[in-house]
C-alpha cells in the first residue's frame, strides 16, 4: 500500500489520483472548460463555494485543499 502526502500534490494530481476527469469535476462546479483549467493551474482563484465542493468531491478537508492550492500556484509566474 502506498501512502501519499496529499498536501505536497497539486490540484490536477489530486484529481487524477481520485480518478476524475477535468470534465467531470468542472460539470459539478458548473464551470466552463477554460475557467476550470485556469483555476486548477492556479492562474485564477476558486470561490469559497467551489473550494468547499471540491474538498467534498476529493474527500479532503478544506485546510488540505488550501494547502494543495498553495502548492499549485506558481508565485513567480504571477509576479510577471
Amino acid at each position: 500500500m502506498i501512502i501519499l502526502d496529499i498536501e505536497k500534490l497539486t490540484l490536477s494530481q489530486i484529481r487524477e489520483i481520485k480518478r476524475f476527469t477535468q470534465s467531470e469535476v468542472r460539470e459539478q462546479l458548473n464551470l466552463k472548460e477554460r475557467g476550470f483549467r485556469m483555476k486548477e493551474k492556479g492562474e485564477n482563484e476558486f470561490k469559497l463555494s467551489e473550494a468547499v465542493k471540491l474538498a467534498k468531491i476529493y474527500n479532503i478537508t478544506l485546510e488540505q485543499f488550501v494547502t494543495i492550492v498553495e502548492n499549485t500556484i506558481d508565485y513567480e509566474k504571477l509576479k510577471k
